[in-house]
């Protein structure tokens, strides 16, 4: 997964970097509408790779919940993956909540070139926060995974001391 993420990440990145290209150029109404376009393909992207990151950290969490009850475990790393998965809301929402002065300072300087430095400055910050959660994210999804090998692993233990499936009903002969 982390590999993937990493695509995603890379890829997010070029596409930011192809839309403050285009801002540079944009003079009136010469790519205007390119820049929006790329922003708004960018901005979809990135709200992908937050769910796909957020449905992975949910969907992991639910097997590890499963794997704990049935096999009778510490519930421990339950409550670290909830810390994962509730970090990761918060960058999200934080990182999104950057977005708002992109997008007003953006529509302000269509009408007025003067807002453009504003609207420039408000970007960068909004890129770093969107990276800076993508870090964040990367670090939940790599410690996740090796809880959750943990996690199989002393399920599978458990279940090769006990003989049968720990959730499974005793087999009548």
């Amino acid at each position: 997964m982390t590999r993937s993420l990493l695509a995603f990440f890379v890829a997010d990145a070029l596409l930011f970097a192809g839309v403050a290209t285009l801002g540079f150029f944009v003079d009136g109404v010469d790519y205007y509408a390119q820049h929006f376009a790329l922003a708004l393909f960018a901005i979809v992207l990135t709200v992908l790779i937050h769910v796909i990151v957020f449905m992975y950290l949910a969907v992991s969490s639910k097997m590890m919940i499963q794997a704990v009850h049935l096999g009778e475990l510490d519930e421990e790393p339950l409550h670290t993956a909830k810390r994962y998965k509730s970090s990761v809301v918060r960058w999200v929402g934080a990182s999104f909540l950057t977005l708002l002065p992109v997008v007003a300072f953006g529509a302000l300087t269509d009408r007025d070139p003067g807002w453009r430095t504003l609207h420039f400055a408000s970007a960068c910050v909004a890129i770093a926060m969107h990276f800076s959660a993508f870090v964040a994210e990367y670090k939940h999804v790599s410690a996740n995974a090796s809880l959750m090998a943990c996690v199989f692993d002393a399920y599978n233990a458990k279940r090769l001391r006990g003989g049968d499936d720990p959730g499974s009903e005793p087999r009548s002969s």
